[in-house]
């Protein structure tokens, strides 16, 4: 299959190159420089959910691809610059990094209506035109016929989505040798509810183990993919404020944290942390669940993977015997698209910027490079289709690895699969990201820009309350009238008003 995908993407390639040389694209006008200068570098910041490889390794990784660049594609005249930061830093050192003016051409966004209502995103549509012809059919291919229908806003394309299983079905993940060895029959568990028993007996078993970890600071991962799957959510791509529409009901747009489903769920939180199920500090600890697998004190936690083989990928960076099943269903609306690149509005370079794009969406070697640095050394090959850990080594022994951004940067169907996982996993996620039920509002896209200053009050407002009630370490009786009084102070009713009317005007011009 990955041949197949190569010889095919090699072609593409072949026949853009062609057409550029004879367009004159490789010159200084279109790209920067000529091919016969000093290439272009492009930074391009990415989270990175390993350890953060040290200077000198990151600088080893970025010659091996930029000398493949240059002799790959001497027309597109291109360097990396790769930026690595952990989840707790990573938003933070973009925004200073655009402030201050420092360099930053691509990044990893996950909040595309406020990155570009705070005027963060270049606009890519002509960018794309001319430089990104082979993403573009790579995502058409693996995605959809309109790949860029989530991250348009106004007709103006903002983010190159993250070419993946975008359906991200609701996988409990669980080390299986605690669950033997604390007697638990994991078969039996086919809810939420299901884990309070499970939970009982883990607790017996060893009082030390946590039962159930956040995967990011701060968010258990609960709330919002299962409300979205019991209530049908649209939550209008407003990943985080909640202002939304409940397909149990019509096209009214609500605070869809003043909801009774909301509040069951945070109750339940508090329950899970009092018996002391959850860490007594979930809400503000930096020690989440890839970390505690790793360390053998992590029973369990849910996130959202596409595919089957969520267990078996994070075993090989745990080296714990992980296992996962599916426990809800996914529900594709635009903020589903939620994990894609931009190009940064302050960058000097933006036409390198999306050659740099369009390179590691298309090309097997460099995505494969960025992701598990340099074969033989940082990873070794099984065979055509898989990739682990040389002899020895592990994620945090080896010079370099971002091997858990796979699901953030580049075509999933061009990377190398952890040894141990099934090849044809990857056929099922494109299967999924083009069957999974889809909200009729799916394209919607919110215009934030007329209510900055309410989304930045909502912003601390919710940064304040939120990560509190979905972590149980606050009490949602006492709690939740604070938090909706401050969200009403905060202006989330404007936000409200402003978002059905761009929906109302949204659903009457697709009659």
């Amino acid at each position: 299959m990955k041949k197949l995908i190569s010889l095919v993407t090699a072609g593409m390639l072949a026949m853009s190159l062609a057409a550029c040389g004879s367009s004159g694209s490789g010159s200084a006008a279109a790209g920067g420089s000529s091919a016969s200068s000093e290439p272009t570098t492009v930074t391009v910041y990415c989270m990175s959910f390993n350890n953060i490889p040290e200077d000198s390794e990151v600088t080893r990784i970025e010659n091996l691809m930029n000398d493949y660049l240059a002799k790959t594609y001497p027309d597109d005249n291109i360097a990396i610059d790769i930026k690595l930061f952990g989840p707790a830093e990573y938003t933070q050192k973009v925004q200073l990094a655009m402030q201050s003016g420092d360099k930053i051409d691509a990044f990893f966004e996950r909040a595309l209506a406020n990155d570009v209502a705070s005027d963060m995103l270049a606009p890519m549509n002509d960018l794309l035109e001319k430089y990104g012809q082979e993403v573009t059919a790579k995502l058409k291919e693996d995605f959809d016929e309109n790949p860029y229908t989530a991250t348009t806003i106004n007709g103006t394309i903002y983010a190159v989505p993250a070419n993946k299983g975008m359906a991200l079905n609701g996988n409990l993940i669980w080390d299986d040798d605690i669950a033997q060895a604390a007697g638990v029959d994991m078969s039996t568990v086919n809810s939420i509810e299901d884990l309070e028993a499970v939970f009982e007996q883990v607790h017996a078993y060893d009082p030390n183990i946590v039962c159930y970890a956040p995967n990011n600071q701060g968010d258990t991962s609960l709330i919002r993919p299962i409300l979205r799957s019991e209530e049908k959510i649209d939550c209008l791509n407003d990943t985080d404020y909640y202002a939304g529409v409940s397909m149990n009901g019509d096209s009214t747009v609500t605070n869809l944290y003043a909801s009774d489903a909301f509040m069951e769920k945070c109750k339940l939180m508090r329950e899970w942390n009092q018996k002391g199920y959850l860490q007594a500090d979930a809400a503000t600890t930096t020690s989440t669940a890839p970390e505690l697998f790793s360390a053998g004190r992590c029973f369990s936690t849910i996130d959202a993977y596409g595919g089957d083989s969520a267990g078996a990928v994070l075993s090989l960076s745990s080296g714990h015997n992980l296992k996962s099943k599916i426990l809800y269903n996914f529900y594709f609306d635009s903020a589903s698209v939620y994990v894609d690149f931009g190009i940064a509005s302050t960058s000097k370079v933006p036409e390198a910027a999306m050659k740099m794009i369009n390179r590691l969406w298309t090309d097997e070697y460099l995505i494969n490079t960025f992701l598990y640095g340099e074969e033989g050394v940082d990873y070794v090959k099984p065979d055509a289709d898989h990739w682990a850990y040389p002899d020895g080594k592990d994620a945090t022994t080896v010079g370099y690895t971002a091997a858990l951004c796979t699901g953030v940067i580049g075509s999933e169907s061009l990377q190398y699969q952890p040894v141990g996982t099934d090849i044809a996993d990857i056929q099922l996620k494109l299967k999924h990201n083009k069957e999974s039920e889809r909200s009729p509002f799916f394209g919607f896209m919110f215009d934030a820009s007329g209510v900055t200053t309410e989304m930045s009050a909502i912003a601390n407002v919710y940064n304040q309350y939120v990560p509190g009630l979905i972590c149980g370490t606050v009490d949602p009786e006492t709690t939740m009238p604070e938090f909706l009084n401050a969200l009403d102070a905060a202006g989330i009713n404007t936000v409200i008003q402003a978002k059905q009317e761009q929906l109302d005007a949204w659903i009457a011009a697709q009659k």
